[in-house]
């Protein structure tokens, strides 16, 4: 391609672009389609480098280079020359050492840019203060906040944290006026972040849509300040941060916020959680930094002239230097601390020990209880906490002079978290009891009390029962802000409580019941492994509980064994648990024991036994007054009535189902309801245009809020699935392809099979086949896995594996066919009939042997309890199967013929199902051709072309057959 055109700049940002485009012609002008391959960016984000006014990126122009093969370390010289403010305005530079370069980089950022930065480095080497002197010298409104080493962390304090420096509690006409502009939920949902708001309770949502709700409520708030006010937000230490926190600015970055965000992160910590890592692989890795390096010699001896107040000699500099090596923690500590020569400052500990070892007693007690606390206080409380009366004004002074406390305003803390270690070290047995019950009363006070951090000063002090209080208090407040990672430890920890304190009575009251179902739940929802949640099931059930705590143990119990134990023990546990429920007043939790009972039923084949369940349901939400509840039971009404062999009734309720639902208040119910019509909706016979509009709103909800589980998995892949049916790959694959393409995870296993077809149509068989190995693999064999394998072996048919194809197909119609299961299971029999032709086929029978293939055939028939072809099997499509059936055992025998396929041909084209009728006119070609009938095997050959446009390997197998 030709030169790209030049912006109009000047001075360091024209010299910028002149050698990018100099760059581009060396390297022989490439595309800007190729020079995105290269780096992964958009061509829209490489024109815009080449060709607008704006500095680009750092880390888009590094690509761009390294992808011509120029010289980084040049271009970013002059990336940070063209960085560099021309303000003359600006504030006076900030009093840091070295830095410069960074310094600009992190302040031109918030100022300007977008999305997250990161200032790296390991401990101590000045992160914090690089990204403070920014802020202090920024033309833009900067909130920050730090995040703490707690060893319970709170959901999303530091986020609250940057919400208060931003005024939005205190400054209420500025936050109405904010909040005003946000949708009228916005409030409502950060109200558990921020109680002094005041505002209204939000509704009881689900904790997954509610989490969700919360961050996608912070990103508009945010937004809202952003297009108030210039803004900018500042996170110390992100590898302390809880998982919301990082959660947050994971959803800011994908969804193209425009605020810019600084971060620091400390790298190199062995202690950095498994969390945090792959928070760092999925985020951090791969957005745009600023490292920290030690400081030079130089830059040291600035350190210290500015730390002291004169030019420091250069035995000094050299003396500190060559124990500090550069990080600028250890020089601050040493500037302040004379050692002898021989002494190495490999160990800060020791440093920091010798600063406390010398304090006075009132010195002493302030450092004590900072370092007790690992927070920071307000004067005011420290005294509290210390519980002295004296003026803490001297011993303060002396702390801020010897650089062990550090303040701003009426707030104080330690200097360095290192430095609270260090405190903690020197506490002897029995000192920090007091201190610890002292500082969980002041906590305890705060408008806002961190019931984590409470909770563990009790547990210091050795009071379990203040303990259990704020634990409980802890576990709510994490699962109020959907953090069910933080909620299990906590509700962990109340059950040991439990064991030896009484249960918490009052505004916390809580029950050892209500203890062992909310730890069960958070177990799960925190993805703790099915023997980790056996264990702690088992814990609960060893309990004496009264009847409506021990049903709902049991019911989880069930749902465990249901799914992954003991079939039989599962569904006597289930059967015990409503027992128990219904003996009680009408509630949700019985209704909830009901719809579980029928999901487990209806998955085993046993719609019988559903009916009772079903109308016990609907009478119970009628009494209880709960719409919500009531249609979960009408859209199950909706599967027995197709059960019935009333498919236009069961269509009508799931519609009636879908259309009642409450999509703004319940988004999370109306998706449920959704999935459960989705099951209806599909063997009823509804078009593919019915399905995907009753589903839609479902799916619009699921993308708004990024849902994901087993609902929302139902509701996309039966839309899919319903495009599929009728030919229309490329559509199937465009509702799928925001959630399942070229990721093979066990996540929305529906989707992924349903992937897999389309895999398969596009020609993709290895796809396919890695795709279903992976899910088929982890999944406890039930129906799903049934699905997977009869997608396996049509996988393996049309990649010319009949063998395989039949060890699939006897695996999963071997669970299909015991029970009535099998009634719906039309599909898969007559697949198998066509294996056993193939396998004929490819191994070239005699009559002998194709005849023990067809009695194979007919045999798995046969040995099933249902019927799959009787009176009592049910769908749209079960006479067309029928007739599929019969032509496929025909054909094992070579006595098909091409009347009888070209009839059943017609009956899929009756159902809209393209594919499927053109493999009929495909073998009843081949009957054609064996009849010596070649016109009348063109005329169906072009025929089946027509309808297969979108079904590579069909395509391919018709076209070998007309070249024949």
């Amino acid at each position: 391609m030709s030169a790209l055109p030049r912006p109009d700049l000047a001075g360091p940002s024209r010299t910028l672009n002149d050698a990018l485009h100099d760059l581009h012609h060396r390297a022989g002008w490439p595309s800007l389609r190729a020079l995105a391959r290269e780096t992964g960016v958009s061509h829209t984000t490489v024109s815009k480098a080449f060709s607008r006014p704006a500095l680009p990126t750092w880390g888009t122009l590094e690509l761009l280079v390294e992808a011509m093969h120029g010289d980084t370390a040049h271009f970013h010289d002059l990336w940070l020359a063209a960085s560099a403010p021309t303000d003359r305005t600006r504030s006076p530079a900030p009093r840091i050492a070295g830095r410069r370069a960074e310094l600009d980089a992190v302040r031109r950022h918030l100022e300007t840019g977008s999305g997250l930065l990161l200032v790296t480095g390991e401990a101590g080497i000045g992160k914090s203060t690089l990204t403070g002197a920014a802020a202090r010298t920024c033309a833009v409104v900067v909130a920050t906040a730090r995040c703490r080493p707690l060893s319970t962390p709170v959901p999303l304090m530091p986020v609250a944290d940057l919400l208060r420096d931003l005024g939005v509690v205190d400054d209420a006409s500025w936050s109405a006026r904010v909040l005003g502009g946000c949708p009228r939920w916005v409030p409502t949902a950060i109200a558990p972040l921020l109680p002094e708001l005041e505002v209204d309770a939000p509704p009881t949502l689900g904790t997954d849509f509610a989490r969700q709700r919360l961050m996608s409520a912070l990103v508009l708030l945010l937004d809202a300040v952003r297009a108030d006010r210039p803004l900018a937000l500042v996170l110390d230490d992100l590898h302390w941060a809880d998982p919301g926190t990082l959660d947050l600015l994971e959803m800011l970055a994908s969804r193209g916020s425009s605020v810019p965000v600084v971060g620091t992160w400390r790298t190199g910590d062995p202690d950095t959680g498994h969390d945090h890592l792959a928070w760092w692989e999925r985020v951090g890795a791969r957005s745009p930094r600023v490292h920290l390096a030690p400081l030079s010699r130089d830059e040291t001896a600035a350190q210290l002239a500015l730390a002291e107040g004169t030019t420091p000699t250069r035995e000094r500099v050299d003396r500190i230097y060559a124990r500090s090596l550069g990080r600028p923690l250890f020089t601050e500590h040493l500037a302040t601390t004379e050692l002898s020569d021989d002494a190495l400052p490999d160990a800060l500990s020791v440093l920091l020990a010798k600063h406390l070892t010398g304090l006075g007693t009132d010195a002493w007690l302030l450092a004590r209880t900072l370092g007790i606390a690992d927070r920071s206080l307000t004067v005011d409380q420290l005294v509290r906490a210390t519980g002295s009366d004296d003026d803490p004004t001297p011993a303060l002074r002396t702390l801020v002079r010897q650089r062990i406390v550090s303040g701003h305003d009426d707030e104080v803390r330690l200097a360095h978290p290192l430095l609270g270690a260090a405190v903690r070290e020197h506490l002897v047995p029995g000192e920090a009891t007091r201190v610890h019950a002292r500082v969980a009363e002041v906590l305890a006070a705060l408008p806002d009390p961190p019931a984590a951090e409470v909770a563990n000063h009790w547990r210091a002090a050795h009071r379990p029962e203040e303990e259990l209080v704020w634990r409980v208090r802890a576990a709510r407040s994490a699962e109020a802000r959907f953090a069910s990672r933080e909620a299990y430890p906590e509700w962990t920890r109340a059950r040991e409580l439990c064991r030896t304190s009484v249960a918490v009575d009052g505004a916390d009251r809580v029950s050892l019941a209500e203890v062992l179902v909310h730890r069960i739940d958070s177990a799960i929802r925190s993805g703790e492994d099915v023997d980790t949640v056996r264990a702690i099931i088992d814990d609960a059930m060893a309990e004496e509980l009264p009847d409506t705590g021990r049903a709902e143990v049991l019911l989880r119990s069930a749902d465990l064994e249901c799914g992954f134990g003991d079939l039989d023990l599962g569904l006597r546990q289930l059967d015990e648990s409503i027992d128990m429920h219904l003996r009680q007043p009408p509630s949700r939790e019985a209704a909830h024991a009901l719809e579980t009972r029928i999901n487990i039923r209806s998955s085993l084949g046993h719609h019988e036994l559903t009916r009772d369940d079903v109308d016990h349901g609907l009478v119970i939400a009628r009494e209880i007054g709960a719409p919500d509840v009531e249609r979960l039971f009408r859209a199950q009404l909706a599967w027995l009535r197709l059960v019935d062999h009333e498919p236009e009734d069961a269509v009508r309720l799931a519609r009636e189902a879908v259309a009642a639902s409450d999509e703004e208040g319940d988004p999370v119910g109306s998706i449920r309801v959704a999935a459960y019509a989705a099951e209806v909706l599909l063997p009823a016979g509804a078009r593919a245009e019915v399905v995907a509009t009753v589903l839609a709103p479902a799916i619009r909800q699921a993308e708004r809020w990024q849902l994901r589980g087993v609902f929302i998995d139902d509701v996309l892949s039966r839309t899919a699935e319903a495009h599929l049916r009728e030919g229309a790959v490329d559509q199937a694959a465009r509702v799928l392809a925001s959630r399942v393409v070229g990721d093979l995870g066990t996540d929305l296993r529906r989707c992924q099979r349903v992937q897999a077809a389309v895999d398969l149509r596009r020609g993709d068989a290895g796809m396919a086949l890695a795709r279903l190995e992976r899910i088929t693999s982890i999944d406890n064999y039930a129906v799903a896995a049934a699905s997977c394998d009869c997608t396996t072996a049509d996988v393996h048919l049309w990649s010319g594996d009949a063998t395989a194809a039949a060890g699939c197909l006897d695996r999963a119609l071997g669970f299909l066919s015991t029970d009535a299961l099998a009634l719906e299971a039309a599909g898969a029999f007559a697949l198998r009939a066509r294996t056993a032709a193939d396998l004929a086929d490819a191994s070239r029978a005699d009559d002998a042997g194709r005849a023990e293939l067809r009695r194979q055939a007919e045999a798995v028939r046969a040995g099933s309890a249902t019927d799959p072809f009787g009176p009592q099997a049910f769908g749209a499509d079960l006479e067309a199967h029928t007739a599929t059936w019969r032509n496929e055992l025909d054909r094992i025998l070579v006595r098909d013929h091409a009347q009888s396929w070209v009839h059943t041909a017609s009956l899929w084209d009756e159902l809209h199902r393209p594919h499927d009728a053109a493999y009929c006119r495909w073998r009843a070609a081949q009957c054609a051709l064996r009849d010596g009938q070649g016109t009348v095997a063109a005329r169906l050959l072009r025929k089946a072309a027509a309808d297969t446009r979108e079904h590579v390997p069909l395509s391919r197998a018709i076209a070998g057959t007309a070249a024949r």
